[in-house]
């Protein structure tokens, strides 16, 4: 395939087998090793409890959330792995300023996929504290809630009935890891924003700097897009991504995901109707 002028292998000389070992050596790693134990455990205990009490009390539906969440997790760690993985064996095999632009698809594949569903998870994790204080159906809801909108939600709701009664406040703790995080999650919303919009990120796995494809861009002024077109050198900003800038963001904002995850599977199991507790 290389007489169209792209490698569609994963990496040269790089075979699954060793791809599997790079994901080993990533999942054994004592960190993130202790960060999964404690999120499958306590997803466990959850759905454990979840099945011995199920009643037709409706803030049993924040474990279809907690499941939802789960899932999700699942699938960013599968793609969040491989991406890592075939970095590591891109930079092993290929060498800095040996072509004119270090890209690769199938790392940008696992990038995509990893940014995206990030960036829903971090919803869920704010509908799964939503559900336990309100009951909704969203397929039957108009507007869709995102992370920002829910919390600003709890805390209007924490101020209106001091949080005591419904434990807004706790949830709010739980749930500021992910909030505080909002730099790492602006770059996450960012590459979003650009494939919502029909524009594909490109990433260089040494660097946007070392770009040397010379190809004008059309860029547009948006009050008067029929008559100002500029022809320039310069692509969209932030379009051009580094791979290990890309790395950061991805790893910073699933560690919060997860651990934030693990607390909130946590927290419920310990609250009616869960336990025995009284709110």
């Amino acid at each position: 395939m290389k007489e169209f002028g792209v490698n569609y292998q994963l990496t040269d000389s790089v075979s699954y087998k060793e791809i599997n070992v790079y994901i080993n050596e990533i999942l054994a790693k004592p960190k993130m090793k202790k960060r999964l134990e404690r999120f499958y455990q306590s997803y466990n205990d959850l759905k454990s409890i979840y099945l011995k009490k199920l009643s037709r009390d409706w803030r049993f539906n924040t474990f279809q959330w907690a499941q939802a969440i789960f899932n999700l997790t699942e699938k960013i760690l599968f793609s969040y792995l491989r991406m890592k993985a075939l970095s590591i064996a891109y930079k092993n095999v290929v060498s800095s300023g040996s072509h004119p632009n270090h890209t690769n698809p199938g790392i940008s594949f696992y990038a995509d996929t990893t940014v995206i569903n990030l960036n829903s998870l971090r919803d869920k994790l704010a509908l799964m504290a939503w559900a336990y204080h309100h009951p909704f159906n969203p397929e039957k809801q108009e507007e869709v809630l995102d992370f920002n909108e829910i919390f600003n939600r709890l805390k209007k709701s924490e101020s209106e009935t001091q949080g005591a009664s419904l434990n807004h406040s706790d949830f709010l703790t739980i749930l500021q890891a992910v909030h505080n995080g909002y730099s790492m999650f602006k770059h996450i919303a960012r590459y979003r924003h650009f494939k919502i919009h029909r524009l594909e990120p490109i990433i260089h796995m040494y660097g946007p700097q070392l770009h040397n494809t010379k190809l004008p861009y059309i860029r547009f002024d948006e009050t008067n897009i029929q008559e100002s077109i500029d022809i320039s050198d310069k692509p969209i900003n932030g379009l051009h991504v580094g791979y290990d800038e890309i790395e950061k963001v991805i790893e910073s904002s699933l560690e919060k995901i997860i651990d934030t995850s693990s607390e909130l599977f946590t927290h419920i199991h310990n609250l009616p109707p869960y336990s025995n507790s009284m709110v």
